[in-house]
């Protein structure tokens, strides 16, 4: 009995993380959860650059430019904040932006993949969902989820099909803090 119990929790506690916790990120490379702007700019030397603050995402105040992942075309990381100022969540994208042809899309999705498998192992993927837009073009959803004690990576690729012959991709790193948050609401 005692070794059914065992068994019960030791599967449990591996169904609540899907990776190996001691993969956890903790944030994106150097930049670390909690971290302030100050920090961040610090820890990328040079390399980072204040929004334009009419640009679609005013909520994120710094970025960094001609990322390079894997083969894929150049990416950029654009850093956001919480109501502390603390770092909350980064989101990369291919640096001409999420939404792109068809072709640029589905390399960054293919080659964001791979580098995320390749270094944190499967993801948990969700069932393609086919919907359609604001617009009434036809898409459909894919998204591939690694979660961590701290950290919630979430690659994100719609497919719109031949029809626009264009697709967007996107990963966003999460504070694992932040998203339980925001499932509670």
């Amino acid at each position: 009995m005692r070794m059914t119990i065992m068994a019960a929790m030791t599967v449990a506690a591996g169904c609540l993380f899907a990776q190996n916790p001691a993969d956890d990120p903790g944030g994106w490379t150097k930049a670390k959860w909690g971290m302030t702007q100050a920090q961040i700019v610090e820890a990328y030397s040079g390399q980072t650059r204040l929004r334009d603050y009419s640009a679609p995402k005013p909520h994120s105040v710094l970025e960094i430019a001609g990322i390079s992942i894997g083969t894929g075309p150049p990416y950029k990381a654009s850093f956001s904040f919480d109501k502390a100022s603390r770092l909350s969540s980064v989101l990369i994208e291919p640096a001409t932006g999420m939404s792109g042809t068809g072709s640029v899309a589905s390399v960054a999705k293919s080659n964001l993949l791979t580098a995320l498998t390749d270094k944190y192992g499967l993801p948990q993927a969700d069932t393609p969902i086919p919907a359609h837009d604001d617009y009434g073009m036809h898409k459909i959803t894919y998204k591939w989820t690694w979660i961590f004690p701290t950290t919630v990576i979430s690659l994100n690729y719609v497919d719109y099909g031949s029809s626009m012959s264009t697709g967007v991709t996107g990963i966003t790193y999460l504070s694992y803090r932040l998203r339980q948050t925001s499932d509670a609401l």
